[in-house]
């Protein structure tokens, strides 16, 4: 039987979905819950709450756009909504925005492995070896990373829920209440942190120039938000209820330190190995998919043929952008909490928003 030449690079909503949670992870442990406890300090774990209504707005812009565009790439539905030069460069826009994230997630990858397991290794090894894995990763083509992706997920959903059996009993009740009205304001503030998480939709819809069953779109992502929201709150009451506001802010993970007190019954301990484990496999998941969706939008951009022709020298620049992003660790930080959190939101909240009116009043939706 002959092959649609175009299902080598073909992923379902569903696989989408869940590399969505899988590359939120790392993001979510490393930075939130900081993060929500230095801007709303014991109300910090209720702030993911003050962002149901923007995820569930575009969650159905998402349904909107896409559930009728069967054989239309994420490209495709840009240009035809905004119309060609209009949709390029919003495009445009977007490769600039990922390329800076990725050369931010890549250095911050090799920060962490120093940090955490390799601390007399220069930085620089550690982002050779993340470029030449991940080089040798996007050859096998979208619908092989997205079905890595399928696969994992579900293990490290598990590995997280086993982690937080044991934790979630030492949370203090002290630690997280009392919730003022007062608190109000600082949690919207806090807010920013979970919408800057679930900002990567777009993004991850240009991991395959062809998706299937977008007819089911919103039911997915519902399902896959819900998943994901409910680790983001489990994560942030064990951080700051565990810990408290002020040693969660101040700490560099608030996660790892929670999990290092883990024993169980005496024999296991030192699960922050595993917990290390889930992270760098979720960050490695990052950077696979950003590098895909920049080379599919440059092979969109560019007309080419196939971008593939394209990793070697494309990782030579990322290599120098990665060093070139930050002197240290507490630039990368700071460039991350002052810059990316809000640029991030904006192109994950405002940009659905932006295909959809326009889409409706050009009658393309």
């Amino acid at each position: 039987m002959q092959q649609n030449p175009g299902a080598k690079d073909k992923a379902s909503t569903r696989q989408l979905a869940m590399l969505y949670i899988i590359t939120g992870f790392s993001p979510a442990i490393r930075f939130l819950p900081s993060f929500a406890a230095k801007v709303a300090k014991e109300a910090g774990w209720a702030s993911p709450f003050m962002a149901v209504i923007p995820i569930g707005l575009n969650i159905f812009f998402f349904h909107r756009i896409f559930s009728k565009t069967k054989d239309k790439s994420t490209f495709e539905v840009i240009n035809d909504i905004l119309g060609k030069f209009a949709g390029s460069f919003v495009i445009f826009l977007h490769l600039i925005w990922i390329m800076l994230l990725l050369a931010f997630n890549i250095r911050l990858h090799g920060e962490r492995l120093i940090s955490t397991v390799f601390p007399n290794i220069n930085v620089t090894f550690f982002i050779v070896v993340t470029l030449i894995v991940t080089s040798v990763v996007l050859r096998s083509g979208a619908t092989a990373i997205a079905r890595m992706g399928e696969f994992l997920t579900p293990i490290l959903l598990l590995l997280f829920t086993f982690v937080s059996v044991f934790l979630l009993p030492n949370i203090r009740a002290d630690a997280i209440l009392p919730v003022y009205f007062n608190d109000i304001i600082p949690m919207f503030k806090a807010s920013f942190g979970t919408l800057y998480l679930f900002s990567f939709g777009l993004l991850i819809f240009m991991v395959s120039p062809q998706i299937a069953n977008k007819k089911g779109i919103g039911k997915i992502l519902v399902k896959a938000a819900l998943v994901y929201f409910t680790m983001i709150v489990v994560l942030l009451l064990m951080s700051i209820g565990i810990l408290g506001s002020f040693v969660a802010a101040k700490a560099s993970n608030p996660f790892l330190i929670i999990v290092k007190q883990i024993s169980i019954l005496d024999t296991i301990e030192n699960i922050e190995s595993l917990v290390i484990a889930m992270w760098l496999l979720s960050d490695s998941m990052s950077i696979i998919i950003l590098s895909i969706v920049t080379l599919n939008i440059m092979k969109h951009l560019f007309k080419l043929s196939d971008q593939k022709n394209l990793i070697n020298i494309f990782f030579v620049f990322m290599y120098i952008a990665s060093l070139g992003i930050a002197q240290n660790r507490l630039e990368i930080d700071v460039f991350n909490s002052a810059i990316f959190i809000y640029v991030s939101v904006f192109f994950g909240f405002a940009m659905p928003f932006l295909l959809y009116a326009v889409g409706k009043i050009r009658r393309k939706i």
